[in-house]
């Protein structure tokens, strides 16, 4: 089911991208089908770039996603379209192929619009993940459960027997991390993820349906910050990102121009938002947003936001759910 789901979400990107193609071409050369259009060098480079980065794009998203329930998201939406972007501005630079820039301005910006409409539609469409929960953390179970898209079979504690029936198809397996299994339900678990199931940390699927961090895993995952510090891949991940960030900046320059606007139109208040924040070995920084809430949201003192926070500004909540609100985050990194 998952992989139908994934499957879905890319053949609908791509056609995205085709009407994309199709309306920059009609807008730049007066017809939508761009090869006819009598261009000074071939345009099927341009078109196989981005039809590539979209591609690309879409398959490390997927990557990313790791073992989390596939569902349309906006912020994926975003990631995908920018990395086609991007993967386009450096083909171009290296191959130097004929490419019409306001082409793929207007390619890039309707892209993202049909991307993030055809999401909103199958967001409203009802879904639900099935899952059988490991843990001895009843209560975090049960916030699970009382969720809209959560759909829990069983709870069974870690020194039980597993069950003799077979699991359904589509059924997540969500183990907590922080229990010792017994012999049987840790085989059990194994013989899942070797079937095809997708087995999930507990933490990983209660902070995905709940939007909430379960404080008892709050320390999920500390032993692995001494070997990635060690290794190389800390600078080296620092440096692709700042070069990515650099070749991708006309886009975000635009898509927060345009974040810009509707934050200052939608509600009073300066349009970005700065708080201090404590980062690597205890360095102190300034993090920039754009504000998703009322001005003086938080006069009463700090504290984080809930479902339907009446704080939050009506544009500030599709900003959240996209991320776009991060944008100015990307001066960060540089």
């Amino acid at each position: 089911m998952g992989n139908r789901v994934l499957r879905w979400i890319y053949a609908l990107d791509m056609a995205s991208l085709v009407g994309a193609i199709a309306v920059a071409s009609f807008a730049v050369f007066g017809t939508a089908l761009p090869w006819t259009a009598g261009t000074p060098g071939p345009i099927w480079p341009f078109l196989a770039m981005l039809a590539a980065g979209g591609t690309i794009g879409s398959y490390l998203n997927v990557r990313a996603w790791g073992s989390a329930a596939p569902r349309p998201m906006y912020g994926r939406a975003v990631a995908i379209v920018g990395f086609a972007a991007a993967f386009t501005a450096v083909g171009l630079v290296l191959t130097r192929v004929y490419w019409s820039r306001p082409m793929l301005g207007i390619t890039i910006v309707t892209w993202l619009a049909l991307a993030l409409t055809h999401r909103a539609v199958l967001r409203r469409r009802p879904w639900s993940e099935p899952m059988v929960i490991i843990t001895r953390e009843k209560q975090l179970a049960v916030d699970i459960a009382n969720t809209p898209h959560a759909q829990v079979l069983d709870v069974f504690e870690p020194s039980e027997e597993p069950p003799d029936e077979p699991l359904a198809e589509g059924v997540s397996v969500v183990v907590d991390l922080r229990a010792v299994l017994s012999e049987s339900l840790a085989q059990y678990v194994s013989s899942a993820s070797v079937a095809g199931y997708r087995v999930r940390s507990l933490s990983e699927a209660y902070e995905e349906h709940t939007g909430r961090i379960p404080m008892v895993h709050l320390a999920e995952g500390w032993e692995l910050a001494q070997p990635v510090a060690r290794s190389g891949y800390a600078p080296v991940k620092h440096a692709v990102d700042v070069v990515l960030t650099i070749l991708t900046a006309p886009i975000w320059l635009i898509l927060g121009a345009v974040v810009w606007v509707a934050v200052k139109v939608d509600s009073p208040g300066p349009a970005l938002y700065h708080q201090h924040r404590i980062g690597r070995n205890g360095k102190e920084f300034t993090l920039h947003k754009f504000r998703t809430m009322v001005l003086d949201a938080e006069e009463d003192g700090p504290r984080f936001a809930a479902t339907d926070d009446p704080r939050i500004t009506r544009v500030g909540r599709f900003f959240r759910m996209s991320r776009l609100d991060e944008i100015p985050q990307l001066w960060n990194v540089i």
